[in-house]
């Protein structure tokens, strides 16, 4: 094989190890920074296991999985800078592990050196569900509704309006005939007094009256 032949197929070789190595590692560098940007402490074991469970969650497609590591510098029994392969290969995602957290994705156990440490990655949670919304503004109906509306309490008016009217027609008319009948048929005393020979006999009595009254 020819010399450039066999450089370009280093080259191949070289970016082929290192694109995937370097896709992961950016994985890590962007669950750290959102975990930052939600301000979630980072610091200790259990800091950096914040990280760690998260990587291992959003590749968990890839068949990655957490480092069981029940002694030694762990997190709820789990490695808190690996992550491992069913096959057993390890790999250190971080540096400086509850710590700075340098994102890293480098292969530093070969295959079958974990074997049997492999676990599921689970969900760590992070799904949000929105509260409820509280007092949200009555829904606006369409311009054709608004107009159903407006004519059907247009309708309602108009037919209170003529309720109200004829209620006050008969008040009215009531009254319009207890007055009439007022005038036909008045008091017993307004009767009597009214009549034309009971003021005439007043008449004579009050001038009889001022008569005897003079002669004293």
């Amino acid at each position: 094989m020819r010399p450039h032949i066999r450089s370009f197929m280093a080259s191949v070789l070289i970016i082929a190890m290192v694109m995937p190595a370097f896709a992961q590692s950016s994985v890590v560098a962007d669950v750290k920074a959102a975990l930052v940007a939600r301000g979630v402490p980072l610091s200790g074991p259990c800091g950096a296991f914040q990280i760690v469970k998260r990587v291992a969650w959003q590749l968990r497609g890839s068949g990655v999985g957490l480092l069981s590591k029940p002694a030694g510098n762990n997190c709820d029994g789990y490695s808190v800078d690996f992550l491992t392969y069913p096959d057993g290969s390890g790999y250190d995602i971080l540096g400086d592990a509850g710590g700075a957290n340098v994102p890293g994705w480098d292969l530093a156990e070969p295959p079958g050196a974990l074997t049997g440490r492999w676990r599921a990655p689970f969900d760590p949670g992070d799904t949000v569900t929105p509260p409820p919304v509280v007092g949200l503004p009555p829904s606006v109906p369409p311009p054709s509704d608004r107009l159903a509306i407006i004519e059907q309490a247009v309708a309602e008016i108009r037919q209170n309006a003529l309720v109200y009217h004829a209620e006050d027609n008969a008040r009215v008319e009531a009254l319009r005939l207890q007055l009439k009948a007022h005038d036909e048929a008045p008091s017993w005393v307004a009767s009597v007094l009214g009549n034309r020979y009971v003021q005439i006999g007043l008449a004579s009595f009050a001038t009889w009256m001022t008569t005897q009254q003079a002669t004293k």
